[in-house]
């Protein structure tokens, strides 16, 4: 089976790990991934394929200038007829977009719907958009149940929604069990320090100003609590002046993007996720698969994977005072932090490795095609 996945440029993010694992798996199965990158040309990003070509996937950009371009239309319908590709899977709204005005009749369309945030009026409008246009496809993947739901809306047809949660390389992300990556070295932190990890963009979606409160809810009772930020984004500044504002100068860093996710995790004692919109993070799976305590909010399908106490700590989105409490929990509670290690590990191991995730994905072509 020939495959092409489209994917518009913009970093480095939870959306591209999965489209790697996912195409890397199927490999393995036998099949033939080539991934897309829709370039834009005032803000270009080639990480995605840069990554690609670093696991020896094929990838290759098409520039793509404003919200519709014709000329990548006809690239990725020659890349379509080049490579005899059999089904295209696209993977965010503007990649669904082009990738329908690309395809023949004789392709089957595959869209993964990964987060909807509709932070702004401008995106609202885009998300509203790209619900109608899923009746072009011949079925849509939401990464959550909730995603699922969402997408159902618009569809004629309820059957063609469905849901596939993420999945990682679970060889590659294991755990020596110790937090002494280069991050925290270079962050000048000891064993004394016991850090928090937040990883993702620096956008709204993260809800990173209720983790600060709540940072400082605790600061006076544990003064040598730190926390990292991992990322970058648009809020970056916004959330300076509030550590500024908070009196958090000496308890947080923002370490900006990584390429080692390894060393991150093994640089941080617990991974806070405090974010108010989700759909299932690779952040999150990542830090289970590496043993690594988790304390997030109940948002997506991060409630589908943590059971509170069991796999990790959970808390309501913007309930700053249960955030703060939790992560107290997790520091002092040694016994708590090694259960909930151990039941997260097990549980990516037994549901939501990438190979999982890719079998799943393979049934749904193969359904398409046959269909």
């Amino acid at each position: 089976m020939n495959i092409l996945h489209l994917r518009s440029s913009g970093g480095m993010f939870g959306a591209e790990g999965v489209i790697l694992n996912l195409s890397r798996e199927l490999n393995e199965f036998g099949h033939k991934n080539h991934i897309v990158c829709l370039r834009n040309t005032k803000n270009p990003h080639t990480e995605l394929v840069d990554a690609a070509h670093t696991l020896g996937l094929n990838a290759e950009a098409v520039d793509c200038k404003g919200r519709i371009d014709f000329k990548a239309i006809k690239e990725i319908r020659a890349i379509i007829d080049e490579k005899n590709i059999q089904v295209i899977h696209c993977h965010d709204y503007k990649a669904n977009m082009h990738g329908v005005l690309a395809a023949p009749a004789n392709v089957k369309k595959i869209a993964t719907n990964h987060l909807w945030t509709s932070e702004t009026m401008l995106l609202r409008l885009y998300e509203i958009i790209d619900g109608v246009m899923a009746n072009s496809f011949h079925r849509v993947i939401g990464v959550s149940d909730k995603i699922t739901i969402q997408v159902r809306r618009y569809l004629l047809d309820k059957k063609r929604a469905q849901t596939i949660y993420n999945g990682i390389d679970l060889d590659y992300y294991r755990s020596d069990g110790k937090a002494t990556g280069v991050l925290r070295t270079q962050s000048a932190l000891t064993d004394k320090h016991f850090v928090l990890g937040a990883v993702g963009r620096l956008s709204v979606q993260k809800g990173y100003p209720y983790l600060l409160q709540a940072l400082k809810l605790l600061k006076e009772e544990f003064p040598q609590l730190r926390l990292i930020f991992v990322g970058d984004g648009d809020q970056r500044e916004k959330l300076q002046a509030e550590v500024k504002r908070l009196g958090l100068e000496n308890m947080v860093y923002f370490a900006g993007i990584q390429k080692n996710m390894l060393d991150v995790y093994r640089s941080v004692d617990v991974l806070t996720m405090s974010s108010i919109a989700e759909g299932l993070p690779l952040v999150l799976l990542e830090a289970l698969a590496m043993r690594l305590p988790v304390v997030a909010t109940k948002v997506g399908a991060i409630g589908k994977v943590i059971d509170n106490r069991v796999t990790g700590l959970l808390c309501e989105a913007a309930d700053v005072k249960v955030l703060a409490q939790q992560i107290r929990c997790v520091i002092l509670d040694e016994n708590l932090r090694q259960t909930i290690t151990a039941n997260g590990r097990k549980l990516m191991e037994e549901k939501l490795s990438s190979e999982a995730m890719a079998r799943q994905y393979e049934q749904v072509y193969n359904e398409v095609l046959n269909n």
